[in-house]
């Protein structure tokens, strides 16, 4: 771990089973927060968990409810 409550880009790519692209794009859209340090990229747990909450549930992409 490399602060209390980060991790590495690679690490919460494994942890949350996207590839890094997957991750830059979501940081690109403004959906995930980074940070540096050095050439490092690192995602704190709050900004882990605010992505995770901000993703879309299962159901309800389309405007379709499940039921």
């Amino acid at each position: 771990m490399l602060l209390d409550g980060a991790t590495s880009l690679d690490k919460f790519c494994e942890q949350h089973d996207i590839c890094r692209a997957t991750a830059y794009r979501e940081i690109a859209s403004g959906r995930l927060t980074a940070n540096k340090i050095g050439r490092k990229t690192i995602i704190t747990k709050a900004a882990a968990k605010a992505w995770l909450e901000s993703l879309p549930k299962f159901g309800t992409d389309r405007g379709n409810v499940a039921a």
